[in-house]
C-alpha cells in the first residue's frame, strides 16, 4: 500500500484510487511521491468558470446588515457574474482538523471546504472569475510531524498543477489576483516565490496578492525583500503588483510567547498591510461579514441571531491598525471602534474564546471576514489601475 496513492491490485484492470491522479503512469501503476490531482476534471475544483456545479455560485451569500440601533436590519443580496476581465486564484486554509497525520485525500464531502470558500473568496464573484482548486492539504495535526515538509510538498504539487492548468487553459494573458489563507497562504506564497516573483511577465499581470494569515516577512522598516524579491507590501489603494498580508489579533489579546514573531525579528518583520488603511494608521472596516454558522462546529463562535442569512454584516463598527508585539513583530490589531457615538450594536465576537487564544493564532479564523468589504473594493480599484 502506498502512502498517498492506494493501489489494491495492479493487475485486475480496474481503475484504482491512484488512477484519479495525473502521475504520467498507466492505469494500475502508482507513483506515490510524484502524482498530482488531475485538474482537467471539474471534480477537482470548487470553483472554475463553466463548471456544472460551481460552488462560488450555487451557495447563498446573502447578509443581514445590522444597523446602528441594533434592532433594525437590512437584507443585503449578492449579485454574481462570471463576466469579468480578470481572475482570482484562491487556495483555502486548513479544514481537516482531526484527520490522522498525512494529507487529506477524501473529497466526497465538501462541507468543510465551503466554510472558507464562502467566507473568504466566493463574494468576489461579482468582481473576478474565481479559480479555486481542491488540493491534498496536510491535516492540522501534521504541522508537528517529523515529515511535515514532505507532506507540504505533496500539497504544493497539487496547487502548482492547478496553477499550471489555469495558465495553460484559462489565463490567455489576463490579469489575476492570488488569494490564500493560512495553509492556503503557505501554498500561494511558495507559488509566488517560485513562479511569479522571478517572472517579469507574470508580475506584470499580478493585480494584488492577498496572502492572509501566513508567514510572509519584509525587512524591518521596509516594504520589499524578505519573503519576496520584487513584490512589495501594498501602501496605497491604487498600487498594483503588490501584496496585502497580515495576521490579526484582538485588542487586549496581543500575540504572546513569540507566536507571531519571525525567526529573526531584528532583521525581518511580519508583513502587515491594513486593508482599511494601506497607507498606515487606524482604519475602520466598511464591511465585516461574520458567518452565522459553520460546518466546522469548533468555529461556531458568533451566535446565530436567526436572521435567516448565512452572514451578518457590520459596517463602521470594527477598526484595525498594524502595531508591534513584544517581539517587535507587526500584526493587525482588531478593535471595537464604532464611528457613531450612538451606536447600540454589540460585539458579536468572544475575543476571549480559547479558539482565539493569542498564544496560538489569535483571531486567525476571522482574518478575511473583518476585511472582506475593504478587500473587495481594493481588488476592484487595483484591477482598474492596471496598465
Amino acid at each position: 500500500e502506498c502512502e498517498f496513492c492506494k493501489l489494491v491490485n495492479a493487475t485486475d484492470g480496474l481503475k484504482h484510487d491512484c488512477d484519479l491522479f495525473d502521475d504520467g503512469l498507466p492505469n494500475g501503476s502508482c507513483d506515490c511521491i510524484e502524482c498530482t490531482l488531475a485538474y482537467e476534471s471539474d471534480t477537482r475544483w470548487l470553483c472554475k468558470p463553466g463548471m456544472a456545479v460551481n460552488q462560488c455560485f450555487v451557495n447563498s451569500l446573502e447578509a443581514t446588515k445590522i444597523l446602528t440601533d441594533a434592532n433594525s436590519t437590512e437584507l443585503e443580496t449578492h449579485v454574481s457574474s462570471e463576466d469579468h476581465p480578470y481572475d482570482c486564484f484562491y487556495v483555502y486554509p486548513t479544514v481537516d482538523l482531526f484527520g490522522p497525520i498525512g494529507n487529506h485525500t477524501d473529497f466526497s464531502d465538501l462541507s468543510l471546504e465551503l466554510d472558507p470558500l464562502l467566507g473568504q473568496a466566493a463574494r468576489l464573484n461579482n468582481s473576478c472569475r474565481i479559480f479555486a482548486p481542491l488540493y491534498r492539504q496536510i491535516t492540522f495535526g501534521s504541522f508537528e510531524a517529523p515529515n511535515v515538509q514532505e507532506l507540504l510538498d505533496l500539497a504544493y504539487r497539487d496547487v502548482k498543477a492547478a496553477w499550471d492548468r489555469y495558465l495553460a487553459e484559462h489565463n490567455n494573458g489576463r490579469n489575476f489576483v492570488i488569494m490564500g489563507h493560512s495553509q492556503g497562504t503557505f501554498m500561494t506564497t511558495r507559488l509566488i516565490q517560485e513562479e511569479i516573483d522571478p517572472s517579469p511577465e507574470l508580475r506584470s499581470q499580478l493585480i494584488v496578492a492577498l496572502l492572509i494569515g501566513g508567514s510572509v516577512t519584509v525587512p524591518q522598516g521596509g516594504t520589499v525583500g524578505g519573503t519576496f524579491q520584487d513584490i512589495p507590501l501594498c501602501t496605497s489603494n491604487a498600487e498594483t503588483g503588490c501584496m496585502i498580508a497580515y495576521r490579526s489579533y484582538a485588542e487586549g489579546f496581543a500575540p504572546v510567547g513569540g507566536s507571531n514573531a519571525p525567526s529573526d525579528p531584528n532583521t525581518f518583520d511580519r508583513a502587515c498591510a491594513n486593508p482599511a488603511a494601506l497607507a498606515g494608521g487606524e482604519g475602520v472596516f466598511q464591511g465585516v461579514y461574520l458567518p452565522t454558522s459553520s460546518n466546522q462546529t469548533l468555529f461556531n463562535l458568533t451566535p446565530d441571531p436567526n436572521y435567516g442569512t448565512p452572514f451578518v454584516k457590520y459596517e463602521d463598527f470594527y477598526a484595525a491598525e498594524c502595531v508591534k508585539d513584544d517581539r517587535n513583530a507587526s500584526y493587525l490589531e482588531i478593535r471595537v471602534a464604532p464611528t457613531d457615538p450612538n451606536d447600540e450594536r454589540e460585539n458579536l465576537i468572544p475575543f476571549d474564546h480559547f479558539i482565539l487564544d493569542p498564544s496560538s493564532l489569535g483571531t486567525h479564523i476571522l482574518d478575511f471576514h473583518f476585511a472582506m468589504g475593504d478587500l473587495i473594493e481594493l481588488v476592484e480599484t487595483k484591477a482598474a489601475a492596471m496598465p
